[in-house]
């Protein structure tokens, strides 16, 4: 079973042709990398970018480029510091197998540039990873994995990034078996350091990890080529004790390469951890509706059928709100918007949301609404609204206008209107694009 397993997923890899894929699932990865660029173009100037470019300016190369920034380092340096500045803001998409584009991206724009490419591989990078991806998270619920207190985004980002990177690169299935050995001894990243400056480096570690890992096994690096489900492998070291015996790898198997992308990707409409989008877009339309402001707010009350323990966290600064119910609801509620600025340092600092902190619970209800319940008490009246789905989720989806629009905000503090708008344009025709080059100049300011 475990050779049959591995080579069954490097054959699928090999197999992928963006022109045997649906037209739906091609725009989709095409808006996914596009919503990556401006999560990344966002997260310049943002605390974990700095510490991390500190470094990496003392280091010298010349194969691949860092958004906003016209010097080149490293392939392995780019997708480090690409990855973590696109999720700086928790601004980025996420998927079964955790932050999907964030990993995968970096990756594929790493090793496009240093060995050269067309867009079309790109394409073919993204839509083979991501479904590797969602295949191997497919076996495990999606909880299971951080039993341990770890990040699923940490977890198989290695593993898809080097998929991303070992396509692009045109690794046989056997150097990309191997590849997939060295990603696997990479998984890491601890639940743990949610709301801090790390969390982002999971990211960025993880699309290092793959273009690494690709990289060596080009070279003819060894490491076990059935890395995924061999004893002590890859699924039996990061999935909780207890559920090990009741994985089916066949419905990997059975699930790989179905067409997942448009059907399971998140988009995010605010930069703020994934699991209180759907509360905060529940409280703007609840204060639009209901007239209600801070001054006649008495409760502010979340019923959730699950609770993560990340994300009970009190908003204590800096990033630590995005991970926290209390403070986007109550933002959400205040100001009717989140935005870039909520996580601000001047927005934590706002004396007139403390009392509200003070009147706001998160309870834990299963028998709550599928998404749970938002209940405000204002003004000696009682409001109570399910919880609605994600915006960006296949549920409540985002149009393409939407997401090309977020990137133009996201893009405008750093790049002139004419070049993002150009980038919009490269990005949404990709597959006739003939090199990376002209995106990567850019993006990068060198044009």
């Amino acid at each position: 079973m475990t050779e049959q397993f591995s080579q069954q997923f490097a054959s699928y890899v090999e197999s992928v042709d963006w022109k045997q894929t649906s037209t739906q699932e091609l725009e989709t990865a095409k808006l996914a990398i596009l919503d990556f660029l401006g999560t990344a173009l966002a997260g310049i100037g943002e605390g974990p970018n700095q510490a991390l470019w500190d470094r990496i300016s003392q280091t010298s190369g010349d194969e691949a480029s860092i958004i906003g920034k016209p010097e080149k380092t490293t392939s392995w340096l780019a997708a480090l510091m690409n990855g973590t500045l696109g999720h700086c803001l928790d601004y980025d998409d996420t998927a079964e197998f955790g932050h999907a584009s964030v990993i995968i991206v970096p990756a594929l724009l790493a090793s496009a540039e240093r060995g050269g490419c067309k867009g079309s591989k790109l394409l073919e990078g993204y839509i083979a990873a991501y479904e590797v991806g969602f295949a191997l998270s497919s076996v495990t619920k999606r909880g299971d994995d951080q039993h341990h207190g770890m990040h699923s985004t940490g977890i198989f980002g290695p593993i898809t990034s080097a998929t991303a990177a070992g396509k692009v690169m045109g690794l046989d299935s056997d150097a990309l078996r191997r590849a997939w050995g060295v990603a696997v001894s990479q998984s890491a990243g601890v639940t743990g350091n949610f709301g801090t400056h790390t969390k982002p480096l999971h990211a960025g570690l993880a699309s290092q990890g793959g273009v690494l890992a690709a990289e060596l096994a080009s070279s003819g690096f060894t490491s076990n080529p059935n890395a995924f489900d061999a004893p002590l492998g890859f699924m039996y070291s990061v999935v909780a004790p207890g559920y090990y015996a009741d994985i089916d790898f066949n419905k990997s198997l059975e699930v790989l390469g179905k067409d997942h992308i448009s059907s399971t990707l998140g988009f995010k409409k605010y930069p703020c951890g994934y699991i209180a989008q759907g509360a905060i877009e529940t409280a703007i339309k609840l204060k639009e509706e209901a007239g209600i402001n801070a001054d006649n707010i008495e409760s502010v009350e979340v019923r959730v059928p699950v609770l993560e323990d990340y994300f009970q966290v009190d908003p204590t600064g800096d990033v630590a709100g995005k991970f926290s119910y209390k403070f986007t609801v109550v933002c959400a509620l205040v100001d009717g918007m989140v935005t870039k600025w909520t996580f601000s340092d001047e927005s934590f600092g706002r004396k007139e949301l403390t009392p509200l902190f003070q009147r706001f619970s998160v309870k834990k209800d299963e028998d709550s609404e599928r998404l749970g319940v938002l209940v405000v008490r204002a003004g000696g009246k009682e409001y109570s609204r399910p919880i609605e789905p994600a915006p960006g989720h296949g549920r409540n989806p985002m149009s393409p206008e939407e997401l090309q629009n977020k990137f133009l905000l996201n893009a405008e503090p750093v790049l002139d209107n004419t070049r993002s708008r150009e980038i919009v344009e490269w990005v949404m025709n990709l597959e006739t694009q003939d090199s990376l080059v002209p995106l990567m100049n850019l993006l990068s300011r060198r044009k």
